[in-house]
């Protein structure tokens, strides 16, 4: 029975929810994604060099070698404001490098993820964080939603003044008054896609997801029903992005929580 426990939670990144409905799709398109690449790379490779194209030489530049990450998180790391993939651009380098250590470390799981990670360095991943976290390019606007008024309302309560009654901040405690984060480790919520978020804080609640102790993000999503979750992630991806937003230079209030992973 562990056996099989253990086997679930890894295959399933996002968590569940009672009450949240959560898709596998991504799981399986970023498994093929990862296999048809490493497929295509290994007929090349066994190509005779008159067959292989020779037309120009790419260049060995960290741009040119994160362009593998852009099938799922789309050109230059914006990614789409739809489905389960998180924007890359423009987060801060210290979240970013912090998620790649977890994933490599297994503190969180996603089959191709943890695969390409598993085998570098911190030097190297660090080096991808600074990279993504260059990219200044623009948002995309958010989706139109249907969601009730009545959710959208619990939602912005939720983030913006949180619930005393039952410990639970708000997120602009830690992520900002405009929700864009703050150096050097904490990430923007606006520009995500309310499935993504929906996820993420699933797998925090079933313990799929884990960042460096203390856990502040897994304390407070266990405080949240299915109803808060679907509430706030819906209302965040209704939110647009200001023009020009980028991390705070520091968080605007005291964190409210011990957070291992946020400074």
């Amino acid at each position: 029975a562990i056996a099989r426990e253990k086997t679930r939670k890894r295959r399933d990144p996002f968590g569940s929810i009672v009450g949240v409905k959560t898709r596998h799709s991504a799981v399986r398109l970023l498994v093929r994604t990862a296999l048809v690449a490493g497929c295509a790379a290994a007929l090349a490779a066994g190509l005779p060099a008159s067959a292989q194209t020779t037309a120009h030489t790419v260049p060995d530049t960290i741009a040119q070698r994160m362009q593998a990450c852009t099938p799922c998180h789309g050109r230059e790391g914006r990614a789409s404001p739809v489905g389960y993939l998180p924007r890359l651009a423009g987060k801060p380098a210290g979240y970013l490098f912090n998620q790649l250590v977890n994933f490599r470390d297994g503190r969180r799981y996603g089959a191709a993820m943890s695969y390409l990670v598993e085998q570098l360095s911190d030097d190297y991943l660090r080096e991808i964080a600074e990279h993504f976290a260059a990219l200044d390019v623009p948002y995309p606007p958010p989706p139109a939603t249907t969601e009730r008024e009545g959710v959208l309302r619990r939602g912005e309560m939720l983030a913006t003044r949180g619930d005393i009654h039952r410990r639970l901040p708000a997120c602009t405690q830690c992520h900002g008054y405009a929700l864009t984060g703050a150096l050097p480790a904490i990430p923007g919520l606006l520009g995500l896609p309310a499935d993504y978020v929906i996820g993420q804080l699933g797998a925090w609640k079933t313990d799929n997801r884990r960042a460096t102790a203390p856990d502040c993000m897994a304390a407070i999503a266990k405080r949240l029903s299915a109803e808060d979750v679907r509430a706030v992630a819906v209302w965040l991806a209704s939110r647009p992005v200001p023009p020009g937003a980028q991390p705070a230079a520091q968080p605007d209030l005291p964190l409210p929580l011990e957070c291992g992973s946020g400074l």
